[in-house]
């Protein structure tokens, strides 16, 4: 019995590492923005077909990824091992759209949660950990946000300079410039026309 749940186990990690389950994924993810796409948005409550069409898209869409997370819990690990599940902080993604649609689709208590609909946004980002190439280009650019923090402040700095010397050099200059009268003349303003 033993051998046969590693054999399983092995089968369930190959599977879910082969280049092909991988694509099936991403595929998946590309229909699932598609359908978010195209749902009306002057319908949020779901009355017409149309757009219950496409939320029963979005239910199999949620059951496969979290078919997909589950597989990848199992032959990952959760947390504990060194190359877990949650260890790589790209599946923390992955995690949060299968939570808050697995929310949304229980509606705990009759809450409204309705707006956890708003951070389906997230399921294209889950294709990033697909290609290489782009999460070096990410993981690049978060890289370089405490340098891009000291060149705005340093723009912010050049900008207020130059709000002081706009303020100082005319201010009051242009002070009713438009204005004929102090006071509005019957709930409007006249003006010049030949200004």
């Amino acid at each position: 019995m033993f051998n046969h749940r590693s054999h399983l186990r092995i089968a369930i990690v190959e599977f879910t590492e082969s280049k092909n389950f991988e694509n099936f994924i991403v595929l998946l993810i590309i229909l699932s923005t598609l359908t978010m796409l195209i749902t009306d948005p002057a319908d949020p409550d779901n009355l017409s077909q149309y757009n219950q069409t496409l939320e029963k898209l979005n239910i199999a869409f949620l059951a496969l990824f979290v078919l997909e997370s589950v597989l990848k819990v199992i032959t990952q690990g959760l947390i504990m091992h060194e190359n877990a599940y949650l260890r790589d902080s790209w599946n923390w993604i992955d995690c949060l759209v299968v939570i808050t649609g697995l929310l949304e689709l229980l509606n705990l208590n009759g809450a409204n949660l309705k707006s956890l609909r708003a951070l389906r946004v997230l399921r294209p980002l889950r294709s990033i950990k697909a290609f290489p190439s782009m999460r070096k280009l990410i993981q690049g650019m978060i890289n370089s946000l405490p340098s891009l923090i000291n060149a705005v402040i340093f723009m912010g700095f050049i900008l207020l300079n130059f709000a002081i010397f706009g303020t100082q050099q005319f201010g009051g200059l242009y002070y009713s410039r438009c204005r004929l009268t102090p006071e509005p003349a019957n709930d409007t303003w006249p003006y010049d026309p030949s200004d």
